[in-house]
């Protein structure tokens, strides 16, 4: 089933429920869950990527401060702009 026809069902079933404000309500909270759910795990892949990036960026400033990477100065890299 694709998502729109998923969200067509949804939408239909909500439309019997309209007219029941308490059960409006325990839906609305329910979904909120799964909303909070789902905002807390794109926050925590973000972080992990953000740490992976910071990671990178460690790893590479090491190999340059070993010699084994070469770098090219801010200024250079400035006047191509």
């Amino acid at each position: 089933m694709t998502t729109l026809q998923l969200n067509a069902q949804l939408f239909r079933a909500l439309g019997e429920i309209a007219d029941d404000k308490d059960i409006v309500k325990q839906v609305l909270d329910f979904v909120n869950g799964f909303v909070e759910k789902k905002r807390q795990n794109a926050q925590a892949k973000q972080k992990q990527k953000t740490l992976e990036q910071i990671n990178h960026a460690l790893l590479q400033v090491n190999m340059i401060k070993e010699g084994k990477i070469k770098c090219r100065p801010a200024e250079e890299l400035l006047n191509e702009l």
